[in-house]
């Protein structure tokens, strides 16, 4: 295999991800630096974006306010024409972020990751990861944002009285 990092960025719209890969099933484009041979994996996901998601999966599940899910607690909110107050429920939220993402068939578009593909995380992500001091992978990331967002709203503007209310209900 070869090893190199990834990249995966995150803006309010899109998600892009770009690796090497050797995977022939793949959708690669294949270039040449320094006389070197690459095959490489650069998809964008239009929708997949921060804001993009929060605003399909409050619409998604119309019939109810499941977005209070991943919202934190007595947040007051108003996405996609939806009020309500914040519950934060984090295997809630990830069902639904969960049902949102498979929409997009990652898979089918980039194909198998070659075994111990580290990802750099641009944007979103890195802002994420780094809010909740989770450089370490997901798990830090879940743990960490369990505990705070599970926080009351007042609680969490205290704790973090430099970030944006707007902002920081997006963290959770």
């Amino acid at each position: 295999p070869i090893l190199t990092n990834g990249i995966v960025e995150m803006g309010g719209a899109s998600t892009q991800i770009a690796f090497i890969s050797t995977d022939p099933d793949a959708n690669v484009h294949r270039f040449r630096l320094a006389g070197k041979s690459y095959n490489l994996v650069a998809e964008s996901f239009l929708g997949l974006g921060q804001t993009q998601a929060l605003l399909h999966i409050a619409a998604m599940n119309d019939k109810s306010n499941a977005i209070a899910a991943c919202m934190p607690n007595d947040y007051h909110y108003s996405i996609a024409n939806k009020r309500g107050t914040g519950h934060f429920h984090a295997k809630r939220c990830r069902q639904l972020v969960r049902q949102y993402v498979v929409k997009f068939k990652l898979h089918q578009h980039i194909g198998d990751l070659e075994p111990g593909t580290q990802f750099s995380a641009l944007s979103g992500y890195y802002y994420t990861f780094n809010f909740f001091d989770a450089q370490s992978g997901l798990a830090t990331l879940a743990a960490a944002s369990e505990r705070t967002c599970n926080l009351p709203w007042r609680h969490l503007q205290q704790q973090y009285p430099d970030e944006k209310p707007a902002r920081l209900a997006k963290r959770c």
